[in-house]
């Protein structure tokens, strides 16, 4: 059975894009169960599969970051991207 938590070098780069506080907590949590379900449901190549979610969420965050955005769409627009994948 594969390693239950997600790469925690993953996880550190997500911590230090995120913003800090509840906000962060929050998409870092949910990113956390979606890899739990990935785990769960797929188990293939489960820590590759979070690097890659992990680098999308890191990277779409850096491009909104000093705007106003709000975080629901975001979040949104990633869980879509994970239904088509």
């Amino acid at each position: 059975m594969p390693h239950q938590d997600p790469p925690r070098l993953a996880e550190r780069l997500l911590r230090l894009v995120l913003p800090t506080g509840t906000v962060g907590d929050s998409i870092l949590g949910d990113a956390r169960e979606e890899y739990a379900e990935y785990v769960r449901t797929r188990g293939f190549a489960p820590g590759i599969w979070y690097w890659i979610h992990a680098t999308r969420l890191a990277c779409r965050y850096l491009i909104t970051r000093g705007r106003d955005v709000d975080v629901g769409i975001l979040l949104k627009d990633i869980n879509s991207e994970r239904a088509r994948s």
